[in-house]
C-alpha cells in the first residue's frame, strides 16, 4: 500500500522534539534513543504525519471500499441464487458503497497531491463530488419511491383479497 504522499524515507528531526540525554521514548512502537531530535520515522506515512484528519478520512474510505468489495466477491461466489430480488438489491447497495468510497478516496488523494495554489483542481474535484452525491441521492430517492409504490400495491392487493374472501 502506498498512501498519497508516500512514506518518510528517513528519520529526520528538528529542535522542537529534543529528548534529554540517556532516555528513550516510544514513538509509534519504536524505541527512539535519547539525545534525539526525531520528528518522523522512516516508513511512516507523510500524509498521516502531516495531516492526520485527512489521512484518517482517506483510510476510512479506503477500508470501507476494500471490505465492501470483498463482501461482493464473497456473495457472488457463495452460490446464493441470483434470481432473488433481495440478493440483487443487497449487491446493488454494497456496490454503491464501494463506488462512493472509491470516489471519495480518489478525491482525497488528488486534493492532497495537487500543489498548493492550483485552485482549479479543487474546484473540479468538488464539482465531481457534488455531481456524484446528486446522482446517488437521485438513485436513492427513486428506489425509495419504487419501494413505497410496491409496498402500497401489495397492501391494496392484500386488503381487496381479504374483502373478497369475507364477501363469499
Amino acid at each position: 500500500m502506498n498512501p498519497p504522499g508516500g512514506v518518510w524515507q528517513d528519520n529526520a528531526g528538528d529542535n522542537s522534539t529534543s529528548v534529554p540525554v540517556n532516555s528513550t521514548i516510544s514513538f509509534f512502537g519504536l524505541d527512539v534513543p535519547g539525545n534525539s531530535t526525531i520528528t518522523h520515522l522512516a516508513g511512516i506515512t507523510v500524509m498521516g504525519d502531516s495531516y492526520y484528519g485527512v489521512y484518517l478520512t482517506f483510510l476510512v474510505c479506503n477500508t470501507i471500499s476494500f471490505i465492501a468489495s470483498l463482501s461482493i466477491i464473497l456473495l457472488l461466489i457463495s452460490g446464493l441464487p441470483m434470481r432473488r430480488r433481495l440478493f440483487v438489491g443487497v449487491l446493488m447497495v454494497i456496490m454503491w458503497i464501494v463506488i462512493t468510497s472509491m470516489a471519495l478516496t480518489y478525491a482525497i488523494s488528488v486534493i492532497f497531491l495537487t500543489p498548493r495554489g492550483r485552485d482549479w483542481s479543487y474546484w473540479v474535484i468538488w464539482v465531481g463530488i457534488l455531481a456524484w452525491m446528486g446522482l446517488m441521492t437521485l438513485l436513492f430517492v427513486l428506489h425509495i419511491i419504487r419501494l413505497i409504490v410496491k409496498a402500497s400495491h401489495a397492501c391494496i392487493k392484500a386488503v381487496t383479497h381479504r374483502r373478497r374472501r369475507i364477501m363469499v
